[in-house]
């Protein structure tokens, strides 16, 4: 390990999935650090959580995957239903691939706050300070300075902020550099949102009245509304509890957010409950209506959120950056992925929070997964860093950006896609129009293959009259994109779900981490 290595010190604000991560990855690396978290007891909130594939090997390297596997489920797959319960669409971990086989493993299905507590359990509790609101940063060229509401004081060489998308780190970061002039007009505006989520976690049910319970595999039930606005989901955990989720998509824009909020009463339990009245009546595929989960939720594990949508040309100034946080209380969702380096400052100026710069739509189920990635490769170059100077650091963030941009990029585009099609929003924009166009021509290059492999172990009749549907299908979906785009629309809105085409190539990306992250990289430098 490098001598700066060594003597440095990290101030981690948040102690969520990334900031936890983090913490666990700096310990074995015999980094020192500390993390700050404004609770005054760890509280995640949230529903369910996929981990991916592409992270489980530095799960497994850092002595958590047993214990995790132990609370979680396999992800078996996603039933897509009309509001009458009809099925329009399954995506199956076991055909037409088997994931385990193609990827190494199963994506396991767990709980936040499970999830949370076996982070929080490896991580030596000394090292969090509890009740510590963020009030003040202050840097120069030799140390950074945080400044807390109950008066104390914290001196470090680097301040990583993984307190979300409302991130105090964030704004105390964004108004320095304001007052000096050097903050991008854009960073400035409000964050506008078009989703409104309600999500819980059920005590323990009864599995005779729900034997999906008791299956060894997470089967996904999603429910798709007739007013195009809703979608619901119902995720089986272990322990016989159920992860549920109302997804309400609106289209007012910023000016709604402007207006919105920041206003108390569309937090908390009080609009959580008011959501969920709204909500407590519409069906589910297990022969009873949602209301009979949220009566078993406790109001503490019921949570109303606002997804929405700004990305930060901002991402890291001086000693101070900001790394992905996984907490639910404010989740923050973009369109896209951009970065411009300020000319007018000395400093390197880079965002790097996956809340506030690239997190995903849940839809995708990346959030949490790309958080742990970005972590990590955070702790890489702080293993590798050669000298504890401003030079030294900035180059550290810029490869940091390098080697996670592509990805975050390509993470986000598919999962706000994919977030568009399940609320079955039209594609009027030409940008959805040649994304989806792509992915026919993609789909056809990747089922070749898969068809290629899955021959030998299914009957040849099957392939080849999945060969010949899908090929139908991609070819009337390339017609109406080059004939009409408001025939496309149609396409987007009737045909999204109701074939396997959209299921069989966007869903293996988003829900199973197929980035050019692979599994070698997910291993710990400097750790045994």
């Amino acid at each position: 390990m490098p001598p700066a290595a060594s003597q440095i010190k990290i101030l981690i604000v948040g102690a969520g999935i990334a900031g936890l991560t983090l913490a666990i990855l700096l310990e074995r690396a015999n980094i020192a650090y500390e993390i700050l978290e404004r609770h005054q007891t760890h509280t995640p909130l949230g529903s369910a959580i996929c981990l991916i594939p592409s992270v489980q090997p530095l799960l497994q390297q850092l002595g958590l995957l047993d214990e995790i596997k132990r609370r979680s489920k396999p992800f078996g797959a996603m039933v897509f239903r009309e509001e009458n319960l009809e099925i329009i669409g399954t995506f199956s971990s076991k055909t037409p691939l088997d994931i385990q086989e193609r990827y190494g493993d199963y994506a396991q299905i767990i709980s936040r706050k499970d999830l949370c507590a076996i982070l929080a359990d490896h991580v030596p509790q000394h090292k969090i300070k509890f009740g510590k609101r963020v009030l003040e940063i202050r840097q120069n060229t030799g140390e950074v300075i945080v400044q807390c509401s109950d008066k104390s004081v914290y001196h470090a060489d680097i301040l990583v902020g993984a307190d979300g998308a409302y991130s105090a780190v964030r704004q105390c970061l964004h108004n320095s550099l304001d007052a000096r002039g050097l903050l991008p007009k854009h960073d400035t505006a409000p964050m506008g949102y078009q989703y409104d989520c309600l999500v819980g976690v059920t005590d323990p049910m009864d599995p005779h009245v729900t034997p999906a319970l008791s299956d060894t595999f997470s089967e996904f039930q999603t429910i798709l509304s007739k007013d195009l606005s809703i979608a619901y989901w119902c995720i089986p955990l272990p322990e016989n509890r159920m992860s549920w989720m109302v997804v309400k998509y609106h289209d007012k824009g910023k000016k709604h957010a402007e207006e919105t909020i920041f206003k108390q009463s569309d937090w908390g339990e009080d609009a959580a409950e008011l959501m969920g009245r709204q909500y407590r009546d519409l069906r589910t595929s297990y022969g009873y209506d949602l209301g009979y989960m949220m009566d078993r939720t406790p109001k503490e594990a019921t949570t109303k959120v606002m997804l929405e949508e700004k990305f930060y040309m901002t991402w890291y100034n001086g000693r101070v950056v900001l790394a992905g946080d996984g907490k639910l209380e404010v989740v923050n969702s973009k369109r896209s992925f951009n970065v411009i380096a300020s000319p007018l400052t000395r400093y390197p100026i880079v965002h790097f929070d996956n809340q506030a710069c690239h997190k995903v739509v849940p839809f995708g189920g990346q959030g949490a997964n790309q958080s742990i990635h970005d972590v990590l490769t955070l702790a890489n170059l702080l293993v590798d860093l050669k000298d504890n100077t401003l030079e030294d650091i900035g180059s550290m963030f810029e490869t940091y950006y390098k080697e996670r941009a592509p990805v975050g990029r390509a993470i986000v585009q598919v999962s706000s896609r994919a977030g568009d099609l399940m609320n079955r929003k039209p594609a009027k924009d030409p940008t959805c129009l040649r994304f989806l166009h792509l992915s026919t021509i993609k789909l056809a290059v990747t089922f070749t293959v898969a068809t290629a492999i899955t021959a030998v172990k299914a009957i040849a009749l099957v392939a080849t009259g999945l060969a010949l549907s899908m090929a139908i299908l991609m070819l009337y979906g390339v017609i109406y994109i080059r004939l009409d785009g408001r025939r496309m629309e149609v396409f987007c809105r009737s045909l999204g779900f109701g074939c396997q085409l959209w299921l069989d190539i966007i869903f293996p990306g988003i829900m199973l981490g197929v980035t050019r992250t692979t599994t070698m990289n997910g291993f710990l430098r400097g750790s045994d």
